[in-house]
């Protein structure tokens, strides 16, 4: 062989050499995408300890900023938060912009307390995002949610918090502590800890050591000598394989009310006789209340063997989770009542306790004003004014950035237990006890009927018919809202306005809103008004979000038909115009009488004040004639929006279609002289429309309206409608 043949030889070789190496690189490279899908997979059905042990490999994690970011989520979602925080700050050091770093930074922040620094990189986060993002608005609720939690760490504390220890508490969930009605140092609860009765089983029901897991049993514990005991475990029929919780006892103590439900199920809830000498042979029966379990109906209380208190998210309320009552009168149970605005609210509201007086009333809500997660809250009846009048929040330590739950008050008012998933504890949720600085007399004092019942009046709060509700008169002032661009249509400012009114709309479920969306132009009329339109839009999200119905809402798209300030004086522009024609505003129709809204005007010198705003609103006030000339989902460019100036869009209960309106008409003659001029001139065959005080007028309106509207006679003969 000669040397050139060497060569080839030599050469072919390090070229395969090369090939396999790349075919390497790339099995590598196939097998690590591979694998970062598998974990993506597990954290998108939240199994996110999964994902974290196929992460267990540290030094490729530490190399790899997506590894390190899907490693930080699982972190902050198991509540390891220091974790989470070192894994974003080293994924940050490779400089990859991912936009989902900001936001568990402003979340990882916002569990250790520090709601400045967590505001603040949600606030990037916010800036990163379209506000159609499905972030937008939860991520607007927790930066406003800051801004109370900042306020209530400044409150003075009311307890002392300790973790009830090791021996009640496991690496498990421990919840629903109930003191016992018999034995003075005596707590019941409920825990998932090793040894429950079935063993692990898996989501099936089925043994299964590997995988499976134990479900909750009901447990009792002595405090004896300033310790507390080793947790015993209720008799048979009572624990079983499924999950078993404590709910309650009677007055006597000798009769439990408890739930049981199979893994992720809804609970059935069972009575059962509570002795000492067990009858196994009478098995335990469900309740006779109104709670339904299988509905979600949740955590009940027994202020007395005729009056029980429960929280509900399937009965009519103001969203989420909303706190009843019911009433054992006459051989039977009563329909449920709300306990209306005062208590509840748009959020989730559980875990009622009232004290034995009947006048303070203990709960958990994740409502704007707390720390974050499910925080407690105390209630104060004043008996003097017949009203609700103190409501705040305990504030810390009591409460945390975490869930805390099932707050039960001692018979002699000096503590409380109750459960929390805060960080910190033995496990998934540990049971803490807090001792008041000041005694609760009220859970020393006695009332057979609690005070509050006397102004609820009506079986049941809620009306979503146009019954008259039966609550008290609410006066709210209605402030229009300013923009600058579509990114701040939801500022914070402007969510405190639509947040009030919202939650005054579910009060009164009769009332209908106009969102009526002006802007300054800036474009072309068609885009303009389009534009105006989503932000319009924008808004009555929100508002659905919040529980509105959407064919209670009327969106109207003005674009800068109606300037509230002129916007050019002497020829320049005018700064004050566009400053106050970029708006958002608010008119409610079908209005209750026990609902009082004002509005307030803008404060604009009357020299800088348009006429045309006056105008549209005097004409939103009377009867007008307007042309419909198109429907369209998309936008709609014809000449007709350059040669008419006074064109919106209208859209309402959010159907598919933009109703772009031509004109306020006073009489019917002007409109069916534009409406003749429009077929002939650009062939569109307009149908006219009448409007009566800013509604549009349906065929059932007219015979009440025609007495005291000629013009509308006039429409009613001519026009097919």
């Amino acid at each position: 062989m000669n040397l050139f043949d060497k060569q080839i030889i030599y050469s072919l070789t390090k070229i395969e050499n090369l090939f396999l190496i790349c075919l390497l690189c790339l099995f590598v490279l196939q097998a690590n995408s591979q694998n970062v899908n598998q974990i993506k997979k597990h954290i998108k059905v939240k199994d996110y300890s999964t994902a974290l042990t196929m992460m267990a490999n540290s030094s490729k994690v530490e190399k790899n900023p997506d590894l390190l970011l899907l490693r930080a989520v699982c972190n902050y979602h198991l509540d390891k938060i220091e974790q989470c925080l070192e894994d974003l700050k080293k994924q940050e050091s490779f400089k990859t912009g991912d936009i989902d770093v900001p936001k568990y930074l402003g979340l990882a922040h916002i569990k250790i307390l520090k709601y400045s620094d967590g505001a603040a990189f949600l606030k990037r986060y916010l800036s990163l995002i379209d506000h159609k993002h499905d972030d937008f608005l939860p991520m607007i609720e927790e930066v406003r949610r800051c801004g109370f939690a900042l306020e209530i760490l400044k409150t003075p504390q009311v307890a002392f918090v300790e973790n009830l220890g090791s021996i009640i508490n496991t690496p498990e969930e421990e919840t629903k502590p109930v003191y016992s009605p018999n034995f003075q140092e005596r707590v019941y609860f409920s825990s998932a800890r090793p040894g429950s009765t079935g063993g692990k089983r898996n989501f099936a029901g089925l043994l299964d050591e590997k995988n499976g897991f134990y479900s909750a049993d009901m447990y009792y514990s002595d405090y004896i000598n300033g310790n507390w005991s080793e947790p015993t475990t209720f008799l048979p029929l009572l624990n079983t394989p499924k999950t078993d919780i404590v709910l309650d006892f009677n007055n006597e103590g000798n009769v439990l009310f408890y739930g049981t439900k199979q893994n992720n199920d809804l609970f059935e809830y069972y009575t059962d006789t509570f002795t000492i000498e067990y009858n196994y042979e009478k098995l335990p029966s469900k309740t006779g209340f109104p709670v339904n379990g299988q509905k979600g109906d949740k955590d009940l209380f027994l202020f007395s063997d005729s009056l029980i208190f429960f929280s509900s998210k399937q009965l009519e309320g103001f969203g989420g989770y909303d706190i009843f009552y019911s009433r054992f009168q006459n051989g039977a149970w009563e329909k449920p009542v709300n306990f209306g605005p005062e208590i509840n609210s748009s959020y989730d509201d559980i875990s009622p306790f009232l004290t034995k007086s009947g006048n303070i009333l203990y709960f958990s809500s994740n409502r704007m004003e707390g720390l974050g997660g499910m925080d407690i809250f105390k209630a104060v009846f004043n008996t003097t004014k017949n009203e609700w009048s103190s409501l705040y929040n305990l504030g810390f330590p009591v409460n945390s950035p975490w869930d805390e739950t099932g707050t039960v008050i001692s018979p002699d008012g000096m503590n409380a237990i109750y459960s929390s998933n805060k960080a910190g504890g033995f496990g998934k949720s540990d049971l803490y006890t807090l001792y008041f600085k000041e005694q609760e007399l009220d859970q020393l004092l006695f009332a057979e009927s609690p005070a509050f019942m006397g102004i609820y009046t009506d079986s049941i709060r809620i009306s979503r018919s146009k019954q008259e509700n039966k609550i008290a008169k609410v006066d709210l002032l209605l402030k229009p809202l300013l923009y600058l661009s579509n990114e701040d249509v939801l500022s914070p400012a402007n969510l405190t306005i639509t947040t009030k009114l919202a939650e005054n709309m579910l009060v009164f479920p009769d009332v209908h809103l106009i969102i009526y969306c002006h802007s300054f132009q800036e474009t072309s009329r068609d885009i303009d008004l389009y534009l105006s339109l989503k932000r319009a839009e924008t808004v009555g999200d929100f508002f659905i979000k919040k529980g509105i119905a959407p064919e209670r809402i009327t969106l109207k798209a003005c674009g800068a038909s109606y300037p509230v300030a002129t916007p050019f004086i002497n020829g320049i522009k005018s700064s004050i115009a566009e400053k106050n024609n970029k708006r958002i505003e608010f008119r409610m129709i079908e209005t209750n009488p026990n609902f009082n809204v004002m509005y307030s005007d803008l404060s604009i010198p009357e020299s800088f004040l348009d006429e045309k705003y006056s105008f549209f609103k005097q004409s939103e006030d009377t009867l007008v004639f307007r042309l419909l000339i198109a429907q369209s989902q998309q936008i709609f460019r014809n000449e007709v929006l350059n040669i008419f100036d006074d064109i919106i869009i209208e859209k309402t209960g959010f159907s598919d279609n933009n109703h772009y309106l031509l004109g306020n008409f006073s009489t019917y003659k002007e409109a069916l002289s534009i409406k003749n001029e429009l077929l002939d001139k650009y062939n569109i065959s307009a149908k006219m429309i009448p409007y009566f005080k800013g509604k549009r007028l349906e065929r059932e309106d007219f015979a009440v309206k025609i007495i005291e509207l000629p013009e509308l006679l006039l429409f009613v003969k001519n026009e097919d409608y």
